[in-house]
């Protein structure tokens, strides 16, 4: 099974002056087999990435065994509907610090869902997705890239012991 989409406008929102600030146009690829096409490999696994196919700003949701044969079916669909609400931005810094808290495996992602629970906030992943493998960036990030998402771990952790409240994912 492979499924292909392309999302316009990708998290774009409405500020309250009432302009439109419009999101990045971007795809969205899933496969449940692990096919190679030179030079790339692609496992069972959803990709979303810019349509410039910029993969420094690509994302990937890999997949447990036992969901790739929901990927038809609900995973790439519950992915396109996250993309289009949120954007890839905010979903690119939610992979960065899942990276830095344990290489992107699910533990990171329940910390951070479990955090945004406790604040009230709404949380980019769907229980659905949040249930994959791991949730990381496409490419290795940069140094400064690991460098804020440490220190954006760092943050929640001071935060969860003084009772602060702080963001990550605000610009």
């Amino acid at each position: 099974m492979r499924r292909y989409d392309e999302v316009k406008g990708a998290g774009a929102r409405i500020l309250p002056d009432g302009k439109i600030k419009y999101g990045e146009d971007v795809y969205v690829y899933s496969s449940s087999w692990r096919m190679t096409v030179p030079p790339f490999c692609f496992y069972p696994w959803t990709t979303v990435a810019p349509i410039n196919r910029d993969f420094s700003k690509a994302i990937s949701f890999r997949w447990n065994r036992d969901q790739r044969k929901m990927l038809g079916l609900f995973l790439h669909s519950e992915v396109v509907k996250t993309v289009r609400k949120w954007g890839l931005k905010p979903l690119h810094k939610l992979a960065l610090l899942c990276f830095a808290h344990g290489g992107g495996g699910q533990p990171a992602v329940m910390n951070l869902a479990q955090w945004h629970a406790r604040h009230d906030r709404a949380f980019p992943l769907s229980d659905l997705v949040r249930s994959a493998k791991s949730f990381a960036p496409v490419k290795w990030p940069k140094p400064d890239e690991i460098q804020w998402a440490h220190s954006a771990w760092a943050e929640i952790e001071r935060e969860q012991s003084t009772g602060s409240q702080f963001f990550p994912f605000s610009d």
